[in-house]
């Protein structure tokens, strides 16, 4: 199944490194923002999720604010960091793309809970010109058709449109603001 949002053709048909995730019964979901900002302005804020999501704070950061500047004494990202407390960065490029899947360190029953939906995501960044770029998240759920599977990623799938395009609004104003 295949769900996109603001998403070009090229964008749909880039062979991401998380590709190699897909299988029969992957659910595949694209979120995408045009940002007034170079990557090298943006890559940084990728990095930040170390700290925080960047979406509704009040939801799921437990009312904290996300940094609104870049922490400059950040150690830099290395694979394996642990990202927006779930996640961990099996793979990235910086200034193109960070990677990341449901970690070890994922609290026990999210683990649970999210066990039967093996889970990868990516946030591409891709040079436009002007000094522009679009922020491309590709999301892979892979699980087995059975009804209540597919009541779950429809759920998701709602769920992550609300708080995704939050985090990409937000990544946009700071990436922009930076300028």
């Amino acid at each position: 199944m295949l769900k996109y949002n603001q998403c070009t053709k090229e964008e749909l048909s880039y062979a991401y490194v998380v590709d190699k995730y897909i299988c029969e019964h992957s659910t595949i979901i694209y979120r995408a923002i045009s940002i007034n900002a170079p990557v090298e302005r943006i890559f940084p804020w990728l990095t930040q999720l170390r700290y925080a999501p960047y979406s509704y704070d009040w939801i799921d950061n437990l009312g904290r604010q996300s940094p609104q500047h870049i922490i400059s004494d950040a150690p830099p990202l290395k694979i394996g960091d642990t990202i927006m407390l779930l996640f961990n960065v099996p793979e990235f490029k910086e200034n193109e793309f960070l990677s990341f899947a449901l970690s070890d360190k994922a609290p026990g029953f999210i683990k649970i809970l999210l066990k039967p939906f093996p889970f990868y995501a990516i946030y591409q960044l891709f040079r436009q010109p002007d000094n522009c770029c679009r922020l491309v998240v590709k999301i892979i759920i892979n699980s087995r058709p059975a009804t209540l599977n597919r009541i779950f990623i429809k759920i998701a799938d709602f769920l992550d449109y609300i708080m995704i395009r939050k985090q990409l609004l937000n990544f946009k104003r700071l990436a922009e603001n930076s300028c």
